[in-house]
């Protein structure tokens, strides 16, 4: 891990676990371990698994989409009671699964968002003697190891098409939190100790139903990175000012890495790749299928089911494609769609399209300042951009996973890619991929664990897992043992 990202880890182990004595190996603190990157130290984590191999011992929990937070003995995790509403925060004990106590976190409503979300998606953080957790529905809220409250941070119920599944951060005496919904956007910190906010930096952009807020913030030196709805921000960890930025469309769902003093980040928009865009068809093609009629226009009735702005045909969540509506292809609001009215549709999209410049796999040089957008970054891969998987950083690799198991590599280095290969189901991936040692773990939301030896030049399947239970949290690997969360159940898992 320190070979992978240089002086990063020393830096941020002494950031974030706040001159702790033990072992870097013992925990994994926030949403994708240390700083979000997603590596494990561990070399000999389990291969070969399923629910009622090699499991250490199984809790059933009620769902949520939070991944596993671990310090030592303790597991935090969050979950949402759908019959009762209610929002609760777990410990649990890493060598037994026991429950050792469970908090409900109040709220007056509960957060809405995409068929496939969880009102408990955030995943907790901690130094070793706070744990913070953040819901959409009521903010943040502080407690220490024995369940005690210590202070909470009030905030209105988020409202957004997706909801919020962006985590918060502990960052030495502070909490970062990156907040985006209809009517407010935002990075804040507040105390750790108190609750009490330190800086707030808005933003001016106008968050809009196709954006989502699920990045989860990244510490590099005394600047915190985020991935937004409209590219890339960073910010002073000690007041919040904007230090440096870039434009990229991109609905900021995935969390960025760090590698070889460059922030690598995948983007990725409904209309960004071109290969999930139709081609549309001309006027007289449409008048030739649809017009029924006769009267050389189409009506809302004619109008064809299959004509979308984007698909995403690899994906079996809900609303993996978007149709046309009528009322863009009728702006005189006459009920008909005329020859003109459909040529500057056409001649829309296009211009839509020719904005999605800085789409997909960004290398970002990290000693920039100002609008960076021209000057400090590559575009290293554009097609198989994960929606929601973040990316992972290995030894000068970036491997991406995307909807239908389709595993990407990238050299960082040159450019180029090495392989891209179908490996795990079909269907849709919302868990990231994590690494321990040279093997990577890819989960499919069908609740298929794939295991994957990097070191080859193409990707080596070692193991494909099978679990009764769908798998959307990102999984957590700790002194070679597994931490993973199904839609009802927390395994930890390890080999004999």
């Amino acid at each position: 891990m320190i070979k992978a990202c240089g002086q990063l880890f020393v830096l941020l182990v002494s950031s974030i676990l706040l001159g702790c004595n033990q072992p870097a190996p013992e925990v994994w603190p926030q949403f994708r371990g240390l700083n979000s990157q997603g590596v494990a130290t561990s070399q000999n984590a389990p291969i070969e698994f399923g629910p009622e191999k090699n499991v250490l011992w199984k809790t059933n929990l009620p769902p949520g989409h939070s991944s596993p937070c671990i310090w030592h003995n303790r597991i935090f995790l969050t979950s949402h009671d759908a019959d009762t509403n209610k929002l609760e925060l777990w410990c649990i004990d890493r060598g037994s699964g026991a429950t050792l106590w469970r908090r409900p976190v109040p709220a007056q409503q509960i957060e809405k968002g995409h068929p496939s979300f969880n009102p408990a998606s955030s995943t907790p953080a901690t130094d070793g003697k706070h744990v913070v957790v953040y819901f959409g529905s009521c903010g943040l809220t502080c407690f220490d190891f024995k369940g005690r409250q210590k202070w909470k941070v009030p905030l209105p119920l988020a409202k957004t098409l997706a909801g919020n599944a962006t985590s918060p951060v502990i960052a030495q005496d502070r909490v970062i939190l990156y907040r985006a919904t209809y009517d407010q956007h935002y990075v804040f910190a507040v105390s750790l100790a108190s609750g009490e906010e330190l800086w707030r930096h808005n933003f001016r952009s106008r968050f809009s139903a196709s954006d989502a807020c699920s990045a989860t913030p990244v510490l590099w030196q005394d600047q915190v990175l985020l991935h937004c709805k409209d590219g890339v921000s960073a910010h002073s960890l000690h007041n919040g000012n904007r230090l440096w930025w870039l434009r990229s469309r991109s609905t900021g769902t995935s969390t960025h890495v760090l590698g070889n003093e460059h922030l690598f980040v995948a983007t990725w928009y409904q209309t960004g790749e071109p290969e999930l865009l139709p081609e549309y068809p001309d006027f007289d093609s449409l008048l030739k299928e649809n017009d029924r009629n006769g009267d050389q226009q189409l009506n809302r009735d004619e109008l064809p089911k299959d004509l979308l702005y984007y698909a995403r045909p690899e994906g079996n969540a809900p609303k993996s494609s978007y149709p046309v509506e009528f009322r863009e292809l009728d702006p005189d609001e006459s009920g008909k769609m005329e020859r003109q009215e459909w040529t500057q549709f056409l001649q829309l999209q296009t211009r839509r399209r020719q904005r999605n410049r800085n789409h997909g796999l960004l290398a970002v040089r990290l000693n920039g300042q100002g609008n960076v957008t021209r000057t400090h970054v590559r575009v290293l891969e554009t097609q198989s951009i994960p929606e929601v998987p973040s990316p992972i950083y290995h030894e000068g690799h970036v491997y991406l996973v995307k909807n239908g198991g389709i595993l990407t590599c990238v050299n960082t280095q040159t450019g180029k890619r090495v392989y891209r290969k179908r490996i795990g189901p079909a269907g849709t991936h919302y868990a990231s991929p994590i690494l321990a040692g040279h093997r990577l773990y890819l989960s499919s939301g069908g609740g298929r664990v794939t295991v994957i030896d990097v070191t080859s030049k193409t990707p080596r399947v070692l193991a494909q897992n099978e679990f009764d239970e769908n798998i959307f949290a990102t999984p957590a690997i700790v002194d070679d043992t597994l931490y993973l969360r199904t839609e009802q159940s927390l395994y930890a898992i390890a080999s004999p």
